[in-house]
């Protein structure tokens, strides 16, 4: 009997294989979902963070034109009762500062000599600062919040008395060939009195807030003053001397030194310097008084005048900034 063989077929089982694809499958599933997940999750606490700074930082805003409402209110002549205020419990919740300087010559916001003072006409600077509370932020943890600084240049202006008008300049004043009516206050810088200044009233040159920003009035030809002259430093003529047509009306009051060197200066009131007082050539004077020495030269006192090497200071009113001061 002939029998035949060949190559037997088997049956291939795979399921195997298709077990690991599925787990591979779920596996990358799960990573999947997962950082969706996390993504959807740091979006959430990110938006909440967001708010939190967002609000925080409308409050402190908010703290920020408060203040500014203060300040214009004070600078339009109301009371000065609100450098600082506390509404951390409020809505919004905020806090405010106000800060002042006297310094000259800086840039906001390397801002120094910043104090919880009131604006007054020396001020130079003032800072807002201000910090605002959001959603969760702890009252009591002074790092909690946004915080911002707004710094406003603060300036004189011109203010209306029944005297007539009171002018502070910050700097150099110059007339130009015209006549200003009123007392004028020079509250920095040196001032030049000559030929285009024409004051119809007090001249008072303060030399900033303490009399050592320039501080000296300088006499020179066609220089009239109808009333007196309040000097933080020094009284002096242009150029040493030979100049003319000048016309003082009151008194010449000033904390250091006088040095007139002139025959041509119309002038009848007193001579008071806060050191010594060197008058060359003549004229004539109400009272000659010095705290120093006196060189008298050729001038004359009135019949009933003085003079007086060992008077007291002269006497500011209102008090002179940099009374006294060298």
């Amino acid at each position: 009997m002939l029998v035949m063989t060949g190559p037997t077929r088997r049956r291939s089982d795979d399921d195997g294989a298709v077990l690991v694809t599925v787990v591979v499958v779920m596996l990358v599933g799960f990573v999947i979902a997962t950082v969706i997940a996390a993504s959807v999750m740091f979006t959430i606490q990110s938006n909440v963070g967001n708010k939190t700074q967002t609000q925080a930082f409308i409050a402190a805003e908010s703290g920020r034109d408060s203040a500014y409402d203060q300040l214009v209110s004070m600078a339009s002549g109301g009371a000065c009762s609100s450098l600082v205020s506390d509404q951390l419990t409020g809505s919004p919740a905020y806090e405010y500062e106000i800060l002042t300087t006297t310094v000259i010559g800086q840039t906001a916001p390397a801002i120094t000599g910043l104090s919880a003072t009131c604006p007054t006409a020396d001020t130079s600077w003032v800072l807002i600062r201000s910090r605002g509370l959001g959603p969760g932020d702890d009252p009591s943890d002074p790092d909690a919040g946004t915080e911002i600084e707004s710094y406003y240049p603060w300036t004189s202006v011109l203010t209306e008395s029944p005297g007539g008008t009171v002018a502070y300049f910050d700097g150099q004043f110059k007339a130009t060939k015209s006549t200003y009516e009123g007392d004028l206050v020079v509250r920095r810088d040196d001032y030049e009195c000559n030929s285009d200044s024409h004051i119809i009233g007090d001249l008072w040159v303060l030399g900033g807030a303490d009399g050592t920003d320039g501080g000296t009035l300088t006499l020179s030809t066609g220089c009239s003053v109808t009333g007196s002259v309040y000097v933080a430093r020094d009284i002096k003529m242009k150029g040493g001397g030979g100049q003319g047509g000048i016309t003082i009306g009151g008194d010449m009051l000033a904390a250091r030194d006088i040095d007139l060197d002139s025959d041509t200066i119309t002038f009848d009131g007193d001579i008071h310097a806060g050191r010594n007082v060197d008058l060359k050539k003549s004229g004539t004077a109400a009272n000659i008084l010095a705290v120093g020495s006196i060189a008298q030269g050729g001038w004359t006192v009135l019949p009933d005048g003085v003079v007086d090497d060992n008077a007291a200071a002269p006497v500011f009113d209102p008090p002179l900034h940099g009374q006294g001061s060298v």
